[in-house]
């Protein structure tokens, strides 16, 4: 046999001795598909080694280009299995590159084997003979080159740029030795052998090319260096077992629970302190899943969480979790988790069992708050300050005498005072300095207070001043005691006094309406009224009632009030009628101490004390033109001076005025200003007379007879016909009162249960005494008087009788039962001649 048979046939032997190595590697290493691939490859490089050795020993056309065809088909296959070599020992995942060239490669093969000649020779021309140097010849094919074996030389430079990329991304994961290697061998191989056969295919070299020699050093290279992987894997394996031993060995004498656990979250190791505390025995832990271990109620969070884990997603390297026992007890176990390998081995979890802890943390806890409750419902205020005269800890007392921020961590006297350095005379350092306990009083300008402070040393086991408790209390009221009794005393004696007015005046205005605000009757004029009331009620609008005298228009004024948003706030009623002229601006908007003779005190005003409430303004036409103009700026603006101040008060008030006159015509007369009419007329109401509404009479009849028995002490229940009759034909010019006033009459002089109108209450023209001043009377010829004739007779003769006098108690206006401000007013509209009476004597 020739040197060069022996040569190749050598080659190939090693090439299939290493490809049967690598694949009992393989099949004792499953795991390991490279030594797979390898295998593969080699074996490919040695047959493709036998069929050139064949080939050249060939010398007929035909049998030339069967084995040359076969040798490619061969080395075709060579590479496909290489490329996937380089993919699987540089553990690539980016494969396009891989599966392009394997496509390639795959063409080229079938194109192969279509053509007569291979995909390298379009034709064979000749044999031709080659003699080696040592004298040995051989036979290689001479031919045109096939144009389509441009696919095999792509595919080549790709598998040669992806050996490029392959071994920088080896490289940049930390591995560059060994990318180092693999580069060298790859390149260094392949390019010397890749050069040779390309200058042998073009004739430049003689046959044959080095190509088999350079591919067998690199299996070489490659399988020592997979071998080498192999012997340090297994020694690593060694020592993993070993270390294995150790760990368990630890793991079963630290007083901390260990678990592992698989994939599927079923515990394969538990250590001895894990069945110690939950007292199980290993066959009722090992293999199942660790969810039966934890609270049910924490069962299902644990399972979607591990899941979480496994996926790669969301885990969590500390969690806190319960451990069931055998006994139905909960442990509370701090764990420290860890996932094995990647998500596909499962996790490992050491716990440490923190339930007495957590129970002592509670009833430190618990007690601290105790503590905390204790020292804070102290009247004196506690800081805790160490050495440096930082802040430790303060109570509630030292945060509400003290409210500038967090004091912790602050130097005391900064935070106190503003200081840059500690105060002078400091108590806290001089027990530092000592150790003794120290008192200090000092004026502190930032809280403006006087403090007494007593610093108390807290000394360590060596008797070193650590930290120091300071007791703080208040003691500026005492400082300013001596200095300010006798003012404070006089003021508190000022403001007793105008509480106790106001508060009377509140009782008396509450006391004020006369019993039940309802509205008794169903007529329409009723109903309309209380319609309007609904409508403006929920509104801060200003209400204007107008109505005639005694029609109950303090009643709808109540009303509005009591179903407002504001029923919860005051209600202050002002009579503009009864005010003095000269005091009317005092009691609206108060007064100031001196502001005038007799103004010892201040005095809030009406508009004060409605504040956020309602402000009802009864008979409001009576002010005069000078106290309106000021009436509407507050009613405008919302602000007012007192009197004998300059500063501007604002109030929040909701205004309702009451008139029985025709404002218009006062606009017109000049009496009354037309600019705070058009104020006032935002939403008017007006009652109606009771001659509008008789069908109410009834209503209003019982209701004032059950309410007058109750009060004068009588049952008079029994209402003859007749009577009810006269009552509901009659006009009653004084309208709902002049009813009540006639049915009160009537209680007291009846004798018994009947209701007997007085003897005045004619059965034919109603009453015609003085109190009953709406009398019709017969005119001269026969016919009716008109109301306002009968009005002004009976008003001339009351003030005949009384010598025309209108106000005290025996003036026209109390026998009238008229306010003297509006009998002044009918007076002036009749066109009564005063002048034939006495004078207009006032008291």
């Amino acid at each position: 046999m020739s040197i060069f048979a022996n040569i190749y046939i050598i080659i190939s032997s090693v090439c299939i001795a290493v490809s049967l190595l690598h694949l009992l590697i393989f099949l004792r290493r499953r795991e390991q598909r490279v030594h797979l691939i390898f295998s593969i490859m080699a074996l490919c490089a040695g047959i493709s080694t036998l069929c050139d050795l064949t080939m050249f020993a060939s010398q007929t056309t035909e049998a030339v280009a069967r084995w040359l065809k076969l040798t490619n088909n061969v080395q075709g296959l060579l590479w496909i299995s290489f490329v996937w070599f380089i993919d699987a020992y540089t553990r690539q995942r980016r494969r396009r590159l891989a599966l392009l060239v394997t496509g390639l490669y795959s063409l080229a093969i079938l194109v192969n084997m279509l053509s007569p000649y291979g995909v390298l020779l379009l034709s064979i021309d000749r044999i031709e003979t080659v003699t080696l140097f040592w004298g040995e010849q051989i036979h290689q094919p001479v031919g045109q080159a096939n144009p389509l074996r441009i696919m095999a030389d792509a595919a080549w430079l790709i598998l040669l740029a992806y050996a490029l990329i392959s071994t920088i991304r080896l490289s940049r994961q930390g591995e560059k030795r060994r990318a180092w290697f693999f580069g060298i061998s790859v390149f260094a191989c392949l390019g010397v052998g890749y050069l040779s056969g390309t200058l042998v295919d073009f004739h430049i070299l003689p046959a044959p090319s080095l190509w088999n020699v350079t591919f067998l050093a690199l299996i070489i290279l490659m399988s020592s260096a997979l071998a080498d992987e192999v012997v340090r894997a297994s020694i690593l394996s060694e020592e993993t077992v070993r270390q294995e031993q150790r760990w368990r060995c630890l793991m079963d004498t630290i007083k901390m629970v260990v678990v592992g656990l698989s994939p599927d979250g079923r515990v394969h190791y538990a250590n001895a302190h894990f069945y110690e505390i939950t007292g199980f025995a290993a066959n009722q832990v090992i293999g199942k899943s660790m969810s039966e271990f934890i609270p049910s109620a924490e069962q299902s969070e644990f399972l979607q969480r591990f899941a979480t884990a496994m996926s790669g997603e969301g885990f969590q390297p500390i969690s806190f979790r319960g451990l069931m026992t055998s006994t139905g007890e909960r442990r509370e176990i701090r764990w420290a988790n860890a996932l094995l390998d990647g998500v596909n081995s499962g996790t490992l979890s050491i716990g440490e069992d923190v339930t007495d802890i957590l129970a002592a943390e509670k009833a430190l806890a618990d007690e601290k708050a105790r503590m905390d409750v204790v020292l804070s419902s102290l009247d004196t205020g506690l800081a805790l300050i160490d050495a440096d005269l930082n802040v430790l800890w303060v109570n509630e007392m030292i945060r509400h005498a003290l409210p500038f921020g967090d004091p912790v961590g602050k130097k005391c006297y900064l935070f106190a005072e503003n200081r840059e350095t500690p105060c002078i005379d400091c108590g806290a350092l001089k027990a530092i300095a000592d150790g003794q306990t120290h008192e200090t009083i000092r004026y502190n300008d930032k809280a403006q207070r006087w403090y007494q402070i007593i610093s108390i040393p807290i000394k360590d086991e060596y008797d070193k001043v650590v930290q120091i408790l300071e007791g703080t209390t208040d003691i500026t009221l005492r400082k300013q005691t001596e200095d300010h009794r006798d003012q404070v005393m006089a003021e508190l004696e000022k403001l007793k006094v105008q509480l106790e007015e106001e508060n009377l005046y509140l009782k008396t205005e509450l006391s004020g309406s006369n019993g039940n605000t309802e509205f008794i009757g169903h007529s329409n004029a009723i109903l309309y009224i209380q319609e309007r009331i609904r409508q403006v009620a929920q509104t801060d609008a200003t209400v204007l009632i107008q109505g005639e005298t005694g029609v109950g228009k303090e009643l709808v004024a109540r009303a509005v009030y009591r179903s407002g948003n504001r029923s919860d706030k005051p209600y202050i009623r002002v009579n503009c009628a009864a005010l003095s002229p000269s005091l009317v601006e005092s009691e609206l908007f108060g007064h100031e101490v001196g502001a005038f003779t007799g103004a010892d005190r201040l005095k809030k005003g009406r508009f004060e004390l409605a504040d956020k409430g309602t402000l009802l303004l009864d008979e409001i036409s009576e002010l005069s033109i000078e106290l309106q103009a000021k009436l509407l700026r507050v009613l405008q603006e919302r602000q007012f001076e007192r009197v004998g101040s300059a500063e501007t008060r604002h109030v929040d008030v909701r205004v309702i005025a009451t008139t029985n006159r025709n404002l218009q015509e006062e606009i017109e007369q000049g009496s009354f200003r037309a600019d705070l009419y058009y104020r006032l007329q935002v939403y008017p109401i007006t009652v109606p007379p009771l001659r509008k509404r008789k069908e109410d009479i009834e209503a209003l009849v019982m209701h004032f007879l059950s309410e007058i028995n109750t009060r004068v002490g009588k049952q008079v229940n029994r209402i003859p016909h007749q009577v009810m009759a006269r009552l509901t034909e009659y006009d009653y010019p004084g309208n709902v009162r002049e009813l009540k006033n006639l049915l009160e009459n009537a209680v007291i002089t009846s004798i018994d249960d009947t209701l007997r109108l007085p003897r005045h209450f004619s059965e034919s023209s109603g009453p015609t005494c003085v109190g009953n001043p709406a009398a019709v009377h017969p005119s001269k010829n026969g016919g009716l008087e008109s109301l306002d004739e009968i009005q002004r007779e009976h008003i001339q003769k009351v003030l005949e009788h009384v010598g025309g006098r209108i106000e005290g108690p025996e003036g026209a206006a109390a026998i009238l039962d008229l306010k003297p401000s509006t009998l002044r007013h009918r007076i002036q509209k009749l066109g009564i001649n005063r002048k034939r009476n006495e004078s207009d004597t006032t008291r």
